[in-house]
């Protein structure tokens, strides 16, 4: 089964109303999933006239990998390293690095091959020492391909380079912990309600990985606490 009607187009039929296809259709666009009414799950679409349609699960369909996160920091002060997890991968074939000085033209930066395992950790460097001195801001994403051309995109990753204290936190959303690159840079770890309240106070020393399952699904901040500053990230624990 499809988690989502979302994973299917929608084809517009140009044949005679038979009970064989013969030609594949045109595929819609605008296509929204509008939930459940009475029961049944609804999309809606848009159509230019009166036709009969049919879903249709084909080349389109999502790609045989689930992306569990993407994050990155900036590791230096000529490079950005960037972390990814994935699971279930089949016939997966590379994973394509693309970098945004404005978050909307990306160019290519480096390509990872992929693993094709149960469970799969990346990681890449990206070089950054040829941006211009002003630049305090960049994004990532990735461009997932299969071995048949196929490609998906992952989220996008926001990195501040003006942050004095690099760090990078992942899973998010996340379930049951939480893994903090550079956590060691700060005496204390709290996380802490929208409204203040803090419900854990971690001391890292060498330690990465924090529990987080008995805490309550909901939004969060983490709070870094360093001798001569603090930061701030959200999170979501669900």
């Amino acid at each position: 089964g499809s988690s989502s009607l979302l994973n299917f187009e929608v084809l517009e039929n140009h044949d005679p109303c038979t009970n064989v296809l013969t030609n594949p259709g045109t595929a819609l666009g605008n296509i929204a999933d509008t939930g459940v009414y009475k029961g049944d799950r609804r999309i809606s679409f848009l159509t230019g006239g009166f036709s009969s349609f049919y879903l249709y699960k084909g080349a389109n369909q999502p790609l045989p990998l689930h992306l569990l996160y993407f994050t990155g920091q900036k590791c230096n002060s000529g490079n950005v390293c960037l972390y990814w997890q994935t699971a279930n991968e089949l016939n997966a074939d590379r994973f394509e690095i693309e970098r945004s000085v404005d978050g909307t033209t990306f160019n290519i930066t480096g390509s990872v091959l992929a693993k094709n395992r149960a469970l799969n950790d990346y990681s890449s460097t990206d070089d950054i020492s040829s941006l211009n001195a002003g630049t305090t801001i960049v994004y990532y994403r990735l461009k997932q391909f299969d071995i048949d051309g196929r490609f998906t995109y992952s989220n996008v990753v926001k990195i501040n380079l003006d942050r004095k204290y690099s760090v990078s936190i992942f899973p998010n959303p996340a379930q049951d912990h939480l893994t903090i690159i550079g956590a060691e840079k700060f005496r204390h770890i709290q996380l802490i309600t929208v409204t203040g309240k803090i419900v854990m106070d971690w001391q890292p020393m060498q330690q990465n990985t924090f529990d987080v399952s008995k805490v309550a699904k909901g939004m969060y901040m983490v709070r870094l606490i360093a001798v001569d500053g603090v930061q701030t990230e959200k999170i979501i624990i669900e």
